[in-house]
């Protein structure tokens, strides 16, 4: 028979020495365990999805490109970021050129609705450029030189 000692958290039977527990208490007691337990391996928001588990296992993508001199060079990722970093190896962020009075970016970052010129993002596409005459509005932009070397940082 059941006891009227339970358990505080679950309810579940807490037997004195005295009492004569029933196979239906047993069952009574594992359909308890299975509904709390059940429910809280069910529970997305305390558990984490395979999703957010291969995230936060591989939370970014550092890789390395040459440039190739074009006026724009695309990239498909292999999952679409949260935020991506771009720079030129070899290079400070950015160089002012007296001779031709311009600023020369050799890195930029893009997110999703944001980037600097130099880079974009649009879904798991990523687009470098490169300035390929002139610099235009006193910046050149420097993420695609032919033979270049560069480095790039995808966030998931």
């Amino acid at each position: 028979m059941p006891t009227s000692n339970k358990t505080p958290a679950l309810s579940l039977n807490n037997w004195l020495g005295t009492d004569k527990p029933m196979r239906s208490d047993f069952t009574e007691d594992n359909l308890i365990l299975d509904s709390v337990i059940g429910g809280h391996l069910q529970d997305a928001v305390s558990h984490l999805s395979a999703a957010d588990r291969e995230k936060f296992d591989s939370p970014y993508l550092l890789d390395s490109y040459a440039g190739t001199g074009d006026a724009e060079q695309h990239f498909t990722l292999p999952f679409t970021p949260k935020f991506v970093f771009v720079f030129y190896q070899t290079r400070a962020f950015s160089e002012y050129v007296a001779k031709g009075d311009y600023t020369k970016c050799n890195a930029g970052f893009a997110a999703p609705g944001l980037s600097t010129a130099a880079v974009s993002l649009q879904g798991n596409r990523l687009t470098v450029k490169q300035t390929t005459g002139e610099a235009a509005g006193k910046l050149f932009y420097n993420l695609n030189l032919r033979d270049g070397q560069y480095f790039y940082l995808a966030v998931k």
